[in-house]
This record gives structure tokens, sequence and C-alpha cells, in this order.
């Protein structure tokens, strides 16, 4: 699984718990608000000719990128509210 499938994941649970809060549009409003910032962020990356998805460099080029590339510090931001969650990886950790 990649960070991109977890965020979705994630956001699709939230989906489904927000029928049981009193707030349900807000909460629904900034899951889609997540999906389209993490669309935007796959974008940008992509655009610099890297799939997250599909990294395949060493343990410090990867580093480097993702300290270099907004679209992954997106991702990474994003991923951590779930750092709890069994499935978050570590290498995602800001």
């Amino acid at each position: 699984m990649n960070i991109t499938e977890f965020l979705l994941a994630r956001i699709s649970e939230d989906e489904a718990e927000a029928q049981y809060l009193s707030y349900r549009a807000r909460f629904l409003a900034e899951c889609a608000a997540k999906r389209v910032i993490i669309a935007q962020a796959e974008e940008a990356t992509a655009d610099r000719g890297m799939v997250i998805s599909e990294w395949c460099g060493s343990d410090a080029e990867r580093a480097e990128s993702w300290a270099s590339d907004p679209g992954e510090l997106i991702l990474k931001a994003l991923a951590a509210v779930y750092k709890d969650h069994p499935d978050y990886q570590r290498e995602w950790t800001l």
C-alpha cells in the first residue's frame, strides 16, 4: 500500500463514520477537500517526473526526494494524522 492508497482508505473510513456526527456536512466537506489536496499533490509529484507509488530509488535518494518534493511533503503531512493506524509506514513520518 502506498501513501496515497493509505490516505484514501482512511478518508473513506472517516466518511463512513461521519453518519454518527452532529456536524456531518462539515466533516464530509473536509473529507472531500482532502481528496482534492491528495490529487493535486500526486499531480505535482508526477509533474516532476516521479510517481510516488512506483519509487525505486535508494533510501538516501528517497529521503532527499521527500524533503524536496512539495507534493510528497503534503501527502506526508496528511498521513501524519493517522500515524497510530497499523497500516501507517514509518517512512511517511515528517
